[in-house]
């Protein structure tokens, strides 16, 4: 494992890949409750629209890229936290990492298990996940505009461009 400044182009790539690939989900899921609705009371997946097979291909998409995340994460390490950082923060971003990658598996892993069996139980848990990932998501967000704002320690710059030659 190396140690760096920054992301691998490779993880950096990835990363803007799945923040994008979440909101288009977040943008087409809403067909998904009526579209499993229908495949729930007639047993087709054909009824499905092509926004509902859209979302599908995208959370498995999201999926794939999460296991590449996570192995690219095991093999080329991760920058250390900012020297600037309270060891709060240190303690916050640790915690809201690993919710991440838990909810980025758990959440299209949830959706699939739902589509498949047909439970409305699972479809559930499905949108409880999506709705604590959103959360852990802007918690992501607030925690990379306060190192920009206000530690100013440019934290950002390490998901912009690769430390790598």
């Amino acid at each position: 494992m190396r140690l760096s400044t920054g992301y691998s182009t490779l993880q950096i790539l990835i990363h803007w890949t799945i923040a994008a690939l979440v909101v288009a989900q977040l943008l087409t899921g809403g067909d998904m409750a009526d579209a499993f609705e229908r495949v729930r009371e007639t047993s087709s997946e054909g009824e499905a629209p092509a926004t509902a097979r859209l979302h599908m291909g995208i959370g498995a998409t999201i999926l794939v890229l999460v296991v590449l995340r996570t192995l690219a994460r095991a093999l080329q390490g991760v920058p250390p936290a900012s020297p600037a950082s309270p060891r709060w923060d240190v303690l916050l971003s640790r915690a809201s990492h690993t919710a991440m990658y838990v909810l980025l598996y758990a959440v299209p892993l949830a959706g699939l298990s739902a589509w498949l069996s047909k439970s409305e139980a699972v479809g559930e848990l499905h949108a409880t996940l999506k709705s604590l990932l959103v959360a852990v998501v802007l918690l992501h967000i607030a925690g990379a505009l306060f190192h920009q704002f206000w530690l100013r320690d440019n934290l950002i710059a390490r998901m912009l461009r690769s430390d790598t030659r």
